[in-house]
Parts: C-alpha cells; sequence; structure tokens
C-alpha cells in the first residue's frame, strides 16, 4: 500500500513583494553584466595621431570654398594638388571670397589621420596666420 505524503510537505507560497525583488535583483545583475561586455570593446584599436610638425609659411593659390554638411561646415582652398582647412578663428577673413580664387600666406601644419584599425587615412592639412595677398575673380 502506498503512503500519501502530500499531507507533510510544507507549502511556501511566494509573496508578491518576494518576487518583485528577486526580478529586481535578477534585471540589475544582467544590465550590470551586459554594461560590463558593452565597455570592454569601447577602445579603438588604431594608433595615436602622431603631433603634427612645426609650422611652416606657404604661399598657396586655390579656390575657397565651403565643404561638409549641417553644423559641420569648414571653409578650405582648394589647390591643383591638395586642400587645405582653414582654421574656425580664420574663415572670417576668407568668408566673403568663397567660389573665388585667393592667393595667400599662412602657416600650414598638418595631421596623418589613422583609421580605427591601425592604416593611414592621409594627411589633413591646415592653415593660420592668413593673409591675402591677391583676389582673383
Amino acid at each position: 500500500m502506498r503512503k500519501n505524503y502530500s499531507n507533510n510537505r510544507k507549502v511556501y507560497s511566494k509573496s508578491p513583494l518576494n518576487t518583485y525583488f528577486q526580478h529586481t535583483f535578477l534585471i540589475v545583475i544582467l544590465l550590470l553584466f551586459f554594461l560590463l561586455c558593452a565597455s570592454a570593446n569601447t577602445f579603438a584599436k588604431g594608433k595615436k595621431e602622431k603631433d603634427s610638425p612645426k609650422l611652416q609659411k606657404v604661399e598657396i593659390s586655390g579656390k575657397v570654398r565651403m565643404v561638409g554638411s549641417g553644423p559641420m561646415t569648414s571653409l578650405v582652398i582648394s589647390g591643383e594638388n591638395r586642400e587645405w582647412y582653414i582654421v574656425p578663428e580664420e574663415q572670417e577673413k576668407l568668408m566673403d571670397f568663397q567660389q573665388q580664387t585667393v592667393t595667400v600666406r599662412a602657416d600650414e601644419y598638418y595631421y596623418d589621420r589613422v583609421f580605427a584599425n591601425g592604416d593611414s587615412a592621409g594627411r589633413q592639412y591646415y592653415i593660420k596666420n592668413i593673409v591675402v595677398i591677391i583676389n582673383e575673380r
């Protein structure tokens, strides 16, 4: 004959408050784990951009034009073989010469651009301390 042990078992009822804390604790642990995993790869593996060399005095001839879109526009002088970005503090001097060819004397420097994987992305040239020499319309 079989004995019925069901009457001897203790039945623990879960209160709604206890279940709420268990779920909250589980969600917090999962969020912390996700943040830990997500932050592990946030650093770029590319090389650090090298410091630019000393300023060089140059005389540049080219067309002044605006590049970019939205709030990230830049004024550049497009020469025969490269573009020189004009530093924001100096853009006011050449803003009226847009779509015109000018010759300027300025200090040139550049940054070596690097992709995240470490490959070279070329150089980006900048000019500052600009003096307009000739304005060819």
